[in-house]
C-alpha cells in the first residue's frame, strides 16, 4: 500500500488529556462570557464573590464541552457544578448563588398592601411523589474518566414505603465524593423545598431581583397580617385596616 496524506476507512477515535486555566465554575463561566464578546464591564462583581464561594466549598468543574451548544446551555452546564445560576439583567450579567443566607433586618415584604388581588397561589408536591433515590452518572478520573454510576438515597429511605428513583448525569464531576455530595444536595432540595408561592405585584416589586430573600404575608394561609400605612406622625401611625393590639406588647 502506498502512504498518502488521506485517511481511509472510518473517522479515527482520538483520546487526549485536556488541561485548563482553572476548574472554578465562576472563572469558567466568566471566561465563556468574555470569549463570546461580552465586555468585562458588563460582568458584575458577583462573579468574584461566586469564585471565592466555590473555592471555600470545593466546587469544581472538570469537563470538556465537545459538542455544539448555545452559550446559555454551556453556562447552565458549568454553573450547576458551582450551585449558581448566571442571569442576564438587560445588557449585564450577574450570578445568583444557592447558599445559606440570613434574612436581612430591612428586607422587602410582599403583603396584602402590594400583592395584586387574586394573584396569590400556593402549590405543594406530595412527599411520596418526590425522588428519594438518585442514580448519578459521573466521569471518574481514577477510572480513566469512564462513565461511572453511584446511587445515593435519602437519609430516611428505610422508613419510606415507596421507592421513587431518578437518574442524573453530572458533567464535569470527576470523583465519587463530589458526585455523592451533589446528589445529597439534590435530595435535600427535594425533601425540604415543599412549598411554592406565586404572587403578582405592582411597581413595588422592581426593587427586588431574582435570588433575593423576601418576606410574604397573606390572609389566606394566615401568614401574619399586613397592609399599608396611610398616614403617620411622630407619635401615631394610621393603617388601612383594623387590627387588635395586645396590651403590653411592643410593635415595631
Amino acid at each position: 500500500a502506498l502512504a498518502t496524506d488521506q485517511l481511509s476507512g472510518g473517522i479515527p477515535k482520538i483520546s487526549c488529556i485536556v488541561t485548563a486555566n482553572s476548574n472554578n465554575p465562576a472563572l469558567i463561566c466568566k471566561q465563556m462570557l468574555t470569549e463570546s464578546g461580552i465586555d468585562s464591564v458588563r460582568i458584575l462583581s458577583s462573579f468574584n464573590e461566586w469564585e471565592a464561594h466555590c473555592n471555600n466549598m470545593g466546587y469544581a468543574f472538570n469537563g470538556v464541552i465537545d459538542t455544539s451548544m448555545t452559550l446559555r446551555k454551556a453556562l447552565d452546564l458549568v454553573s450547576t457544578a458551582g450551585r449558581g445560576s448566571v442571569i442576564q439583567f438587560g445588557s449585564k450579567f450577574e450570578v445568583i448563588m444557592d447558599r445559606a443566607e440570613t434574612i436581612p433586618v430591612q428586607s422587602f415584604m410582599f403583603g396584602m398592601g402590594n400583592i395584586l388581588k387574586d394573584s396569590f397561589s400556593q402549590s405543594f408536591l406530595p412527599i411520596l411523589d418526590r425522588a428519594n433515590v438518585i442514580e448519578a452518572t459521573y466521569y471518574d478520573a481514577d477510572l480513566d474518566y469512564e462513565p461511572t454510576i453511584v446511587e445515593v438515597s435519602n437519609n430516611n429511605y428505610d422508613s419510606v414505603a415507596e421507592e421513587n428513583r431518578t437518574s442524573v448525569t453530572l458533567v464535569g464531576f470527576t470523583n465519587r465524593q463530589q458526585a455523592i455530595k451533589h446528589c445529597r444536595y439534590l435530595l435535600n432540595c427535594n425533601r425540604y423545598l415543599t412549598e411554592t408561592v406565586s404572587i403578582e405585584a405592582d411597581k413595588d416589586s422592581l426593587v427586588c431581583k431574582y435570588g433575593d430573600i423576601v418576606r410574604v404575608s397573606h390572609d389566606v394561609p394566615q401568614y401574619g397580617f399586613s397592609g399599608r400605612i396611610k398616614a403617620c406622625t411622630l407619635t401615631t401611625v394610621t393603617i388601612d385596616r383594623e387590627v387588635t393590639m395586645v396590651s403590653g406588647k411592643s410593635y415595631y
